[in-house]
């Protein structure tokens, strides 16, 4: 995912370089995307290089019901500005000084590399609870039976005698259906 933007940073200010991303694979220390794809668009703004993308891509997370493997598809957008190492190319304003700022960069060579932006937005497309499948049942809180394909293991008792009355309420509900 990286590109070379001389003839784009030479060209006129507002001029455009689209680029194909097909089935890259990105490794983080957590784990791998794969199969990213999109159409990436690259703009000279007369001081950075302005990237836009539309991204998909493919990873593997733990199920947050069951804790097997959950594919996950991705999909993003990005918009992120790179900042030119020879300044004197553009007209660039100054590189930002706050540490806390991390700045992307248009290296000495003019490449830009959108490694990390893509890392960065398809890391935050993952959902906070990943599911295997949408009817997962997951696992018993106390024998840790894979409800899916076992019946809980665990006999219905009261732990806490201080929940007995209110246990008792909801026993006496579940035996008037019958």
């Amino acid at each position: 995912m990286i590109f070379n933007v001389s003839g784009l940073i030479m060209g006129p200010t507002g001029g455009t370089r689209q680029f194909d991303l097909d089935g890259e694979i990105l490794e983080t220390e957590y784990g791998e995307f794969r199969d990213i794809s999109g159409v990436v668009e690259l703009l000279h703004t007369g001081r950075t290089i302005l990237a836009t993308a539309d991204v998909s891509g493919h990873t593997t997370s733990s199920c947050a019901r069951c804790l097997d493997p959950a594919p996950i598809e991705l999909r993003t957008t990005i918009e992120q500005e790179y900042y030119p190492l020879n300044a004197g190319l553009m007209d660039a304003d100054p590189l930002p000084t706050d540490p806390e700022d991390q700045v992307f960069l248009v290296d000495e060579r003019n490449f830009v590399d959108l490694g990390e932006a893509v890392r960065q937005s398809l890391t935050s497309a993952i959902p906070m609870a990943p599911l295997c499948r949408e009817d997962c049942k997951g696992l018993c809180t106390r024998c840790s039976a894979r409800l899916d394909f076992e019946a809980c293991r665990c006999e219905e008792t009261i732990e806490n005698p201080q929940w007995a009355a209110l246990a008792q309420i909801g026993l006496s509900l579940k035996g008037s259906d019958d």
